[in-house]
């Protein structure tokens, strides 16, 4: 009924609806989030550790600029080199499956913003959650806009991993600790949510209060975030809100643990 009501409002044709290069290019940018957080982890992992092997960090303190600042201006750069990554990635493959199938399907109806609360009431087994829908909580809006939403939701997301890749560049000595650590955590923990938690419905209602409070999920799974699927996965209810006030805080955390660490550091 939702979908019919958006069609009439919208005059949508029948060969709009028909999933074509827009479809096609988000597919293609969430398998691309995996890479993405490699390329990210291989290119960020020594910002500051890697200032230490030729010893180029004595000289960048010297300078008439606070340890707070480098550590900012470090992090904005990150930003911006992982912001620019997503946004020409996206055009990319936007561009490239629109010239193969071309754009018809832009205002393909995406459903967005469901809601769910959980039911002890219904079974609970390693295929099926106790989250339950509630009723008209569910909305629609255009393709193209939710290749929008969803690009900018990836770009808090990377934000937040980028964090915690400078903090752990900060408190490293050695690039390749650094870089070790950071394939570690963040790595490990994209490969345990993975194979060991997605779709494993016992597994999210034993550690899903905890989980949800991770950035890695939210990375991974980028269109349940949109469309708020993922409250299923994380047996929790999340909105895109819930999502942005996690990064965040991981954001504020970790970054001023990063400035706190590296004020703090001796050089001598």
């Amino acid at each position: 009924m939702l979908q019919l009501k958006y069609e009439k409002k919208y005059n949508i044709e029948k060969s709009e609806l028909t999933p074509k290069g827009m479809y096609a290019a988000i597919e293609t940018l969430m398998d691309f989030i995996p890479l993405f957080l490699l390329i990210t982890i291989v290119l960020l992992s020594d910002m500051v550790s890697g200032e230490y092997s030729p010893n180029t960090i004595k000289a960048l303190i010297t300078k008439p600029i606070s340890r707070k600042k480098i550590i900012i201006s470090k992090f904005i750069v990150s930003i911006a080199l992982s912001t620019g990554t997503i946004i020409i990635s996206a055009i990319i493959f936007i561009v490239e499956a629109g010239i193969h199938l071309g754009f018809s399907d832009c205002r393909l109806p995406f459903d967005v913003g469901a809601k769910y609360v959980l039911d002890k009431s219904l079974p609970l087994t390693s295929v099926t959650s106790q989250m339950k829908y509630v009723s008209g909580s569910r909305s629609i809006i255009p393709l193209w806009t939710a290749v929008i939403s969803l690009i900018l939701i990836a770009i808090v997301i990377s934000a937040a991993i980028v964090s915690v890749i400078l903090f752990i560049s900060t408190i490293c000595r050695n690039s390749l600790i650094s870089s070790i650590a950071s394939f570690t955590l963040i790595g490990g923990a994209t490969i345990w949510y993975m194979l060991g938690f997605m779709g494993r419905y016992l597994v999210s209602a034993k550690y899903g209060t905890f989980v949800k409070f991770l950035p890695i999920p939210y990375m991974i799974d980028n269109m349940g975030t949109l469309n708020g699927d993922i409250s299923i996965q994380l047996t929790s209810s999340i909105n895109v809100f819930f999502a942005f006030m996690v990064c965040l805080g991981w954001i504020c955390i970790t970054t001023f643990l990063s400035i706190y660490s590296f004020e703090k550091k001796d050089f001598d």
